[in-house]
């Protein structure tokens, strides 16, 4: 135990107190790092759990945390499950545990009180140097602390407020009358809210109206945005004039619209999951777009593709010049962009869009850079899979076929008995993984044409039976790796003095259901 900080009589040894410097997590040997003051030059951590133990604030200011100049980083742990019988005295607790001036990074966990102490209340002139802050699971609370004012924050996570409705002006920057709020904040994340329904800087609780001002500037260097399952959210903070990276899960349609509109001209990443209730997005989000770079919408079950109106017709005709990555997927998509102009693409994933039953936009085997393809399945009302086509004529004039593709993934269906022809133009391919073709028996002896593959993988082809001869699979001889789970009949066939083992003998690394048969 450190001197001059002794452990809270009641706690007993019930109570864990760590120490390490901030760069590393020790045990509880201090000592490890020199004396106490080496301690003190590099400042260190501090953490107490099982704070349940402590009954009121004259037990938790035993501890002497705000004569601690050094500790920089504080947590704080209640436990995350209680008795029945054990009832939560956390605010006592934490009124006596506030620490020194010189914190920077707070952290409280599973704090069960309906309010925070009085410190907590004059964060920006008790604690001024915090640059992180994370109150999690504090489950009870109805109300946030103004953290809005604090000079230096930059990294805020707010996570498992239950009972917390509103977001409201308090937060930003309590009764001042202050209109810059979190002047360095660059990270923010809300999760787990379930009842949050308001997120507005202009709403005061005090005067449960909108206030007056309409010109305070909030997050001024914010970039980074996570809201994941608040699925009542509606009223928001919209216009974030930096934002860059945005992450929504679970929420509502009207969240992610606004918060998408508004901040169409700084956006470069967006992620959406699992928003049941988005039909569609803007098609102004990449038609024309010289912003976006990284786009995912995942599992979003009514989501259909990008609205087009009137105004975008012009946007749709423009090159998009910075999106890299577009995913698509567990969408009944009936849609799709115009990727032909997305000339800088890299990754392309259109998975598990079940009611797609369209052709692909022309020209896309031709992106010059797409390296990553991921594909299918579709609907399964079709018996063709609608895989880009191969302009022969072009080829023949000095065009290439999928020109940089390097790695191909096609995902079937179980009415299709054969593979898209045109898979064996793409002379680069050096990755080629097959899944879900049921209805398939036979691997194409074309096949054999793709001399740069180095990986194959069969994944749930349920009634695969053969390869091509022996002949093509000689051809193939940068093949290292083959790797096949969920086929059983050709499993078995593979098996040694199998009649398709003779085939695969030439290859180094062989694997079945993820077991190395040889290599």
């Amino acid at each position: 135990m450190m001197e001059g900080l002794p452990m809270p009589r009641q706690a007993g040894g019930l109570i864990n107190i760590q120490y390490s410097p901030v760069f590393t997590i020790v045990g509880n040997k201090y000592h490890e790092f020199g004396t106490k003051s080496t301690l003190n030059h590099l400042g260190y951590k501090f953490c107490i759990g099982n704070l349940e133990n402590l009954s009121s604030k004259e037990d938790a200011e035993e501890a002497r945390i705000g004569e601690e100049q050094n500790i920089v980083w504080l947590e704080l742990h209640w436990p995350w499950r209680r008795t029945e019988s054990c009832v939560p005295n956390d605010l006592e607790v934490l009124q006596g545990l506030q620490p020194h001036r010189n914190l920077q990074k707070l952290g409280i966990y599973e704090y069960a009180s309906l309010s925070f102490p009085t410190w907590m209340m004059d964060l920006n002139n008790l604690l001024p140097n915090l640059v992180s802050v994370v109150l999690e699971n504090c489950s009870k609370c109805e109300e946030l602390p103004p953290l809005g004012l604090l000079p230096f924050l930059k990294v805020l996570k707010l996570e498992g407020f239950l009972a917390l409705k509103r977001i409201g002006r308090e937060f930003f920057v309590g009764y001042s009358t202050s209109e810059l709020f979190f002047p360095c904040l660059e990270d923010l994340s809300i999760l787990h809210m379930e009842n949050l329904e308001e997120w507005n800087e202009h709403i005061s609780k005090s005067l449960s109206s909108h206030s007056s001002s309409n010109t305070s500037s909030s997050f001024p260097l914010l970039e980074k945005l996570k809201v994941i399952s608040c699925p009542k959210l509606r009223i928001m903070q919209t216009r974030i004039s930096h934002l860059k990276e945005l992450e929504i899960e679970y929420c509502t349609d009207e969240a992610i619209n606004s918060l998408v509109e508004s901040n169409i001209t700084s956006l470069t990443s967006v992620c959406i999951r699992e928003c049941d209730k988005l039909v569609f997005l803007h098609s102004k989000m990449l038609e024309g777009n010289s912003i976006i770079d990284y786009l995912v919408v995942d599992e979003c079950s009514n989501f259909k593709g990008f609205n087009v109106d009137q105004d975008s017709e012009e946007e749709e005709k423009k090159e998009n010049t910075t999106l890299r990555s577009l995913t698509l997927h567990s969408c009944p998509l009936i849609s799709l962009p115009n990727i032909s102009r997305f000339n800088y693409l890299i990754e392309l994933n259109l998975e598990d869009c079940g009611n797609y039953q369209e052709s692909f936009p022309s020209s896309i085997e031709n992106l010059p850079r797409l390296e990553i393809l991921t594909i299918g399945p579709f609907s399964d009302e079709l018996d063709y899979f609608p895989f880009p086509a191969a302009n022969i004529i072009e080829e023949t004039s000095g065009g290439v076929y999928f020109p940089s593709l390097v790695s191909l993934s096609v995902k079937g269906w179980y009415e299709l008995n054969s593979l898209p022809d045109q898979i064996q133009y793409i002379t680069s391919l050096q990755f080629l993984s097959i899944s879900s073709f049921d209805s398939l028996e036979v691997l194409p002896e074309w096949l054999g044409n793709m001399v740069s593959l180095m990986l194959l993988k069969l994944y749930r082809c349920d009634n695969l039976e053969y390869f091509p001869s022996k002949e093509q699979m000689l051809r193939l001889t940068s093949l290292r790796r083959l790797e096949i789970e969920g086929c059983p009949i050709l499993e078995e066939k593979f098996e040694e003095g199998g009649e398709e083992h003779y085939k695969i003998s030439n290859i180094p690394g062989v694997y079945i259901e993820r077991d190395l048969v040889f290599y």
